[in-house]
């Protein structure tokens, strides 16, 4: 059953819509003239559905919404007013439904229909959300692609910014705008930090995420309500830091793991927090592929499977002196001395053209020696 709580500083409207409510199998949780009452009584009572008047005094129905969506409150909003020029406001709020006064059963029966739509969807199991963020920021919803369609790229990276940071960790709020808007006046980062959570929220609601930034009173964090998360930056950091054997058993999981790596960490945004974390993930990769590619080599997997990989390396650093040795001895398994000669003079040749210097005198050794061989 659908639990609503009816918000309306005049006793007649708020008793009307009750009435049509219950008509509709609802439980009314309460009737409530002011704001003041609503935020007390959601200590308590967790309601599916707000049903909201907008002009109320002290604190409007949408400054209401607004903290409560910022509070955490994850239910719908059914906004009530007798002037439709709030419409726009409202559904920034991530409003359900926007009925006119007088409401009318037939307006009261529309918005359950949206509001158990949303229902039934926030009470499925444990969500299932991958998010990839070498590269461009994307989100996968129960194995579905979500092109999330962000209002802003500050709503990216204040999303990113919570995702990063430890599961009960509370952050706050200054430390949130001293990484993401810096340069700002106090006054004009307080509010877009506000708007910017506002439009996140709404936005990470539109696509179902039961994900949502609150307070917490101490700071804020990300919300994961019965969401199991995925993050391929996660996944690869683990793998780096535990340092496990590779095995037969475990390869394709590394394998994997790296050919996610589709980009740089965040290679969208360019504030000066990700940069540290840009190079401590790539070090990461580099160190997960050096350690998949010596595994092939112990193994003596066909060289091929280890150009594959190094392909993928050279993406990022394609001057790297690792990576050409490596490339170098498996040309030399696959061609001999005339693959050896023919990849080198084409490194010469790039290294001439994009920097105007010669290979480094380790690779040139390297190069000679591998000419001796018998």
């Amino acid at each position: 059953m659908i639990r609503a709580i009816v918000v309306d500083d005049e006793a007649l409207t708020s008793e009307h819509i009750a009435r049509l409510l219950t008509k509709q199998s609802v439980e009314v949780l309460g009737c409530y003239d002011n704001a003041f009452d609503v935020l007390e009584a959601l200590h308590n009572q967790q309601p599916d559905v707000l049903f909201l008047d907008i002009e109320m005094p002290e604190i409007t129905g949408m400054e209401l919404a607004e903290k409560l969506r910022i509070n955490g409150y994850t239910g719908e909003i059914v906004f009530i007013t007798a002037y439709n020029q709030y419409a726009l406001q409202a559904f920034d709020v991530d409003a359900t439904d926007y009925l006119l006064k007088p409401v009318m059963e037939d307006a009261i029966v529309r918005a359950i229909q949206r509001v158990s739509k949303h229902h039934i969807a926030a009470t499925r199991d444990v969500q299932q959300v991958k998010i990839s963020l070498f590269g461009k920021v994307s989100v996968y919803v129960n194995d579905e692609f979500q092109p999330i369609r962000w209002k802003t790229m500050k709503c990216v990276e204040l999303f990113v910014y919570m995702l990063l940071q430890a599961e009960n960790n509370d952050v706050s709020k200054w430390k949130i705008i001293d990484a993401i808007w810096p340069n700002n006046t106090k006054e004009s980062a307080d509010t877009n930090f506000r708007s910017t959570i506002s439009r996140l929220n709404k936005t990470l609601r539109e696509y179902q995420t039961n994900l949502s930034v609150i307070s917490t009173g101490s700071g804020y964090r990300l919300q994961r309500n019965d969401v199991e998360l995925q993050i391929d930056a996660r996944q690869l950091e683990a793998l780096a830091v535990e340092s496990s054997q590779l095995t037969v058993m475990n390869i394709q999981n590394f394998e994997q793991v790296i050919q996610n790596y589709r980009g740089m960490l965040l290679d969208e945004l360019d504030s000066e927090w990700c940069v540290n974390l840009r190079l401590k993930f790539h070090l990461y990769f580099v160190k997960l592929t050096n350690e998949c590619i010596a595994y092939f080599e112990r193994e003596q997997v066909n060289p091929l499977k280890v150009l594959q990989m190094t392909e993928r390396w050279k993406q990022f650093d394609l001057y790297d002196d690792r990576l050409r040795k490596i490339e170098l001895n498996m040309y030399y398994q696959l061609d001999g001395i005339q693959g050896v000669q023919k990849y080198y003079v084409d490194y010469v040749r790039l290294l001439q053209q994009d920097l105007g210097v010669e290979p480094t005198t380790a690779l040139q050794a390297h190069y000679k020696k591998l000419l001796e061989q018998p």
